[in-house]
């Protein structure tokens, strides 16, 4: 055993680029389970009102309701083990399909729903059922959103960020608005129903 007060440093050469504080890449895209609840703690903040853009000229100017999630992986064991997964846009909203994101989710929660219920309702069944931190299994992947001053451009899919030289993955990405590099996070893609 060394003495510990005759220790001889070591001799170790660094990366001055690199940042310690820096997190840890996103997680493997892959199916995981996760447990479920709010990104923001605070109930009065936890779900904005947006309004339907002219894309959808029937609704235009008329609101639905926003939130954000936060998985946290519950797979005991796994290497992933309490890393969160973002979905951060949960809403209400009906667009492109006969139902809403929220109306889903809900569903694939378990609570059945009649198809009457309105924005602010989901958002009253949505908070009861994650008041029960529910489990539920989401496929995850990497996304990226840039700086306001760049538009907030986003990219999805871990196949879409860079590589380096030895072909891995990337995950922060220098905003071109602003020079800084903003690291990629765990989004949750989708919810798979049981």
């Amino acid at each position: 055993m060394p003495d510990i007060n005759n220790l001889v440093l070591a001799d170790e050469t660094f990366d001055p680029s690199a940042n310690q504080y820096a997190p840890p890449p996103p997680v493997a895209p892959a199916i995981y389970l996760v447990t479920l609840g709010f990104r923001e703690e605070d109930p009065e903040r936890r779900f904005r009102t947006l309004a339907y853009s002219a894309k959808y000229p029937q609704k235009e100017g008329q609101g639905y309701k926003v939130t954000e999630l936060i998985g946290t992986i519950a797979e005991i064991g796994s290497e992933f083990e309490g890393r969160r997964l973002v979905d951060d846009f949960m809403s209400t909203g009906i667009f492109n399909k006969p139902t809403s994101q929220m109306a889903s989710l809900i569903a694939t929660l378990g609570h059945e729903l009649t198809g009457r219920e309105g924005h602010q309702e989901l958002c009253s069944i949505l908070e009861q059922l994650l008041a029960g931190e529910p489990t539920v299994k989401v496929k995850s992947n990497w996304a990226w959103r840039g700086s306001k001053e760049g538009g907030y451009l986003r990219v999805r899919g871990q196949k879409n960020f860079p590589k380096d030289g030895n072909g891995e993955f990337i995950c922060a990405i220098e905003d071109e608005a602003t020079g800084e590099k903003i690291n990629g996070y765990g989004s949750i893609e989708r919810y798979v129903a049981e």
